[in-house]
């Protein structure tokens, strides 16, 4: 097309030239005129060459174009999800995409109208002008012609930057529907992610809830076992105090530990309930994990759980005397044992209501706590 354009500029220079020729015997075109065909010669050049820039363009926007919906419709179809907000992510990504399908075809339209103000541009421009230079009656009539000639041009020039700033308008739009689908499928994204880490934390609610409920069946399981154990030794306590002694209870017994008292026998501030109560035995104060001893030969009446007293056990003597070991960290004997004098029965421990590791010890006749410092031996 520039050739064809460059043939008509010279073929006009040639009828500038051989004016005299056509017009009879008068004068050469002015250097107005001249100068007047310089500029419109630069003027289609430019022209051209922003033909060039613009198709060039219109080409990169319709590839963007494809691109773009090449992208939302592979994003839809990755992150789409069943929950609510997934499928209005997935709605906004197909409007996203009308969007640019409709860009698309506006900028089709954009470009069919640059192609045909260039056709007409390229079809009436130089050949209109070089019907002007051969066909002018006279040099007024001429200098008229190629001032409409100008005029034509500048409207040309001026529906080529309206179509370029509407080319770019465009762009712009493509630009923001190509983000707004970037965000739709991030929502998209990000819903998928909440539904999976709600699932998630539902299952771990629902172990805990297991856990919980196991827990407060195991709880109500030993409430009842120790309720069970607790009515068993208080009426073998009953029994002793109601029976009659079937020999004479012994005068000493053996130490079960050897430590410090630290609390004696005798009214006191209970240490848990900081009530004023009898404390029915005394308090040893041993390490956790020491070895206690039976202090008096007998049967293990009862080896086991009992609530405040935590791991105890209960040697019967077989008359009127029971002796009773607490809070111990393990049981060595089992219910029905026969012990004898300083056997071990025990672990000294602070299961039960117990503020530090200790054996509390108590002294039963006829199943009534008395002071079992009267029976014990001088502290080694």
């Amino acid at each position: 097309m520039r050739s064809e354009v460059g043939l008509a500029l010279a073929a006009a220079a040639l009828v500038v030239g051989s004016w005299p020729a056509l017009a009879g015997a008068g004068p050469r075109p002015p250097a107005a005129v001249r100068r007047q065909l310089v500029r419109v010669e630069r003027r289609v050049e430019r022209e051209l060459r922003a033909e060039a820039r613009l198709l060039g363009s219109a080409g990169a926007a319709e590839a963007e174009l494809r691109l773009a919906d090449r992208t939302a419709a592979d994003l839809a179809q990755a992150y789409a999800a069943r929950s609510l907000e997934a499928r209005r992510a997935r709605a906004q990504v197909l409007r996203s995409r009308l969007e640019a399908a409709r860009l698309t075809v506006r900028v089709a339209a954009e470009r069919a109208s640059l192609g045909r103000l260039l056709r007409e541009q390229e079809e009436h421009g130089p050949v209109g002008l070089m019907a002007v230079l051969v066909g002018a009656g006279s040099f007024a009539a001429f200098l008229s012609d190629v001032g409409l000639v100008g005029a034509v041009m500048e409207e040309q020039s001026r529906l080529l930057a309206a179509t370029r700033r509407s080319l770019a308008l465009r762009a712009a739009a493509l630009e923001r529907a190509r983000a707004k689908a970037r965000v739709a499928a991030r929502a998209a994204l990000e819903a998928r992610a909440a539904k999976t880490a709600s699932q998630a934390a539902a299952r771990v609610e629902a172990r805990l809830v297991t856990r919980l409920v196991r827990a407060v069946t195991v709880a109500r399981q030993n409430i009842e076992t120790d309720a069970r154990t607790e009515r068993r030794l208080r009426a073998f306590l009953a029994r002793l105090a109601a029976g009659e002694p079937s020999g004479s209870a012994p005068t000493r017994l053996a130490w079960p530990v050897v430590g410090p008292i630290t609390s004696p026998f005798g009214i006191r501030v209970d240490p848990i309930t900081h009530q004023r109560a009898l404390h029915t035995g005394v308090d040893i104060g041993v390490p956790q994990g020491t070895v206690v001893h039976a202090a008096a030969p007998g049967s293990v009446a009862y080896s086991g759980w009992m609530t405040g007293y935590g791991n105890v056990v209960v040697v019967d003597d077989g008359g009127a005397m029971a002796t009773l070991y607490a809070h111990a960290e393990r049981l060595l004997v089992t219910a029905g044992q026969r012990v004898t004098r300083g056997q071990p029965i025990a672990l000294a421990g602070m299961t039960g209501w117990a503020t530090g590791p200790h054996v509390h010890f108590e002294v039963r006749l006829h199943g009534v706590p008395v002071n079992p410092m009267p029976y014990l031996p001088p502290l080694p």
